[in-house]
C-alpha cells in the first residue's frame, strides 16, 4: 500500500459483528493501517480512543426518522493534524 499520511476506515458494521474466521485478521489490520475508524450499524454512539495504538473509533447513533433509539444522529469530528489532537461532537 503506498504511503499516506492519514487514512481513515469507514465501514457499516464494526468489526465484531464479523464472523469467527474474519475478525481477529480484521480486526488487527484495522489497528495497524487505520488511525481512525469510523462505523454505524450499533445505532449507539460512542467515542472509544486507544492511547496504546493511537487509533481512534467513532460509532454513529442511528439516523433515520423510524428508529426507536435515543441516540438518534450523527457526529462532527475536526483533527488537528498540526497540534495531533481532534475533537468530536456527537
Amino acid at each position: 500500500m503506498p504511503p499516506n499520511d492519514f487514512m481513515v476506515a469507514l465501514i457499516h458494521h464494526p468489526p465484531n459483528w464479523l464472523v469467527p474466521e474474519e475478525n481477529p485478521a480484521f480486526g488487527r489490520q484495522l489497528e495497524r493501517e487505520f488511525p481512525f475508524v469510523l462505523h454505524g450499524h450499533e445505532h449507539q454512539d460512542f467515542v472509544r480512543p486507544n492511547a496504546d495504538t493511537g487509533q481512534a473509533v467513532i460509532s454513529a447513533g442511528a439516523c433515520h426518522e423510524w428508529s426507536e433509539s435515543k441516540n438518534n444522529g450523527y457526529n462532527f469530528v475536526r483533527l488537528d493534524f498540526k497540534d495531533g489532537k481532534g475533537e468530536v461532537w456527537l
